[in-house]
């Protein structure tokens, strides 16, 4: 087949702009209740650049790529424009054929979206290539892809070649939306996302890490049913648009939709060398031992893996296929994280673990997940897993790491126990180490809090305790409570 056969059937819009809304993924956004365009599609229009976007299964590189060609389709020419798919081509000298032969029939600036591009191996190489002998020197390259350490690799592949020097940050990372995002595109209403938008800033974040309550957070209580509601919606969908759609249009989600992410995954991992009954092994393992500190034997135990190493091999896939966050231990008198002790791993969005929940244990995915949310103990271990993402993805930022690495936060996150008690987290924000306690309760007894007073003694710092009623949005002399529907209100929404 000729490859202008695959460029005209992808690039509907060089006959007719107005086409590009008759592209699946466009056609699907435009009926969905969930409008959705992240920031991380703020991208520089200098000639040169190179960008790389990554991020997990399912929540939507593709349709954001596509997002930003239907808004460039506003100002820059049809055919300047180039998106490739990489599942359409064979291979890698099936894509080097049509990138050049496309740049070979253009004039002036060019934007090349290449789709899905860990689907072809060694793709970087043209691309450096193409790079060297100057062939993209009038083009703009969106790259998308779900193997982080594909596009990591590809990333210092690449280096030195992608207009570092005009801009910073290349390298970007699309999540499933927080909380905060959802309700600003899906679930609240106007007056509350006006509210948000006013008064809920990254000032608001900073004043209650310091040990306070600011005012605005008190007056967002008067939405308190409505963000409560939200909430609970947002335990059973997590933060994929997807999901969030299907649950508004029918009250339920389609057990195709579970599988089909879980077989993506699973597919993709095998791509990589990894046995798919041995993934669902170790999923099992961390499902039954999820916010636990665990070490690899405990791990191994139920699964088929021998070998630490093999086991830590399977762990990093995980980590690096935006499925799991490990949290390292951290020794608060000695302002220290200490890498070899027990881990805890988290999953990095309530749909992903629900997805893997159900396919281990062998349930009906949204009967299951229904049900997660109403049982008081596994509700609290998924608000726990979301507090820690949004902690990891606030430290990341705040201590200026990259986001797209899944190991970048490590240094900056951790929790503590002893035989006395344990903190959920301590986030380190420069020289500022502030401890943080999951409490999502009815009542919390003073007692529970020993282990998190203590650590704020030694740490000289209020912690914060996230809690579960409104009424609990106080504070004490060593921390502040805040109910974790409104904690997760006050992240902002990354932005690389």
């Amino acid at each position: 087949m000729s490859v202008w056969i695959i460029l005209n059937e992808q690039n509907v819009w060089w006959r007719d702009k107005s086409k590009i809304d008759e592209k699946k993924h466009i056609k699907r956004w435009l009926e969905s209740r969930v409008k959705w365009f992240s920031k991380i599609m703020d991208l520089k229009e200098n000639p040169g650049l190179i960008y790389i976007i990554r991020g997990p299964r399912q929540v939507g590189k593709s349709t954001h790529a596509l997002l930003k060609i239907r808004e460039l389709l506003k100002k820059v020419e049809p055919f300047n424009i180039l998106y490739v798919h990489c599942e359409a081509f064979s291979g890698r000298k099936e894509l080097d054929q049509a990138i050049r032969e496309y740049l070979r029939s253009t004039r002036g600036v060019v934007w090349i979206f290449i789709d899905e591009a860990t689907h072809i191996k060694d793709w970087y190489v043209s691309i450096k290539y193409f790079k060297d002998i100057g062939l993209l020197d009038n083009a703009i390259v969106v790259i998308t892809g779900s193997s982080s350490l594909d596009l990591a690799r590809a990333s210092n592949y690449l280096s030195g070649r992608r207009g570092e020097n005009i801009e910073q940050n290349l390298d970007r990372v699309l999540l499933p939306m927080s909380f905060r995002e959802a309700l600003l595109t899906a679930f609240g209403s106007q007056q509350l996302k006006r509210f948000i938008r006013r008064s809920i800033t990254q000032k608001t974040l900073l004043e209650v890490i310091s040990g306070r309550i600011p005012l605005e957070l008190r007056k967002i209580l008067a939405f308190w049913d409505e963000i409560s509601d939200a909430f609970e919606k947002y335990l059973i969908t997590g933060g994929y648009p997807l999901t969030i759609d299907e649950y508004l249009k029918k009250r339920r989600i389609s057990t195709s939709i579970y599988n089909l992410f879980i077989t993506l995954v699973r597919r993709d991992l095998e791509k990589y060398g990894y046995d798919p009954l041995k993934v669902d092994q170790v999923m099992r393992r961390l499902i039954e031992t999820l916010t636990e500190p665990v070490d690899y034997e405990t791990l191994k135990s139920g699964t088929d893996i021998r070998s630490s190493t093999r086991l830590s091999d399977y762990l990093t896939a995980l980590q690096n296929s935006y499925i799991v966050t490990p949290i390292p231990y951290i020794n608060p008198s000695e302002k220290r994280v200490m890498m070899r002790k027990r881990r805890k791993y988290y999953f990095r969005d309530p749909f992903i673990y629900h997805a893997f929940r159900a396919w281990t244990l062998g349930l009906e995915p949204f009967e299951a997940s229904k049900h997660a949310a109403k049982d008081p103990t596994i509700k609290g271990i998924i608000i726990e897993n979301i507090i820690c993402e949004y902690l990891v993805r606030y430290v990341t930022a705040y201590n200026n790491r990259p986001l797209i690495d899944p190991q970048s936060h490590m240094q900056y996150i951790g929790y503590w126990k002893t035989k006395k008690g344990e903190v959920d987290f301590i986030i380190r924000l420069k020289n500022r180490y502030i401890p943080v306690e999951v409490k999502f309760r009815e009542k919390i007894q003073r007692s529970s809090l020993r282990a998190l007073i203590k650590t704020t003694q030694t740490l000289r710092n209020r912690g914060v305790v996230i809690s579960k009623r409104p009424e609990d949005l106080i504070e004490e002399q060593h921390y502040v409570a805040i109910p974790a529907q409104i904690f997760a209100i006050i992240f902002p929404s990354p932005s690389r």
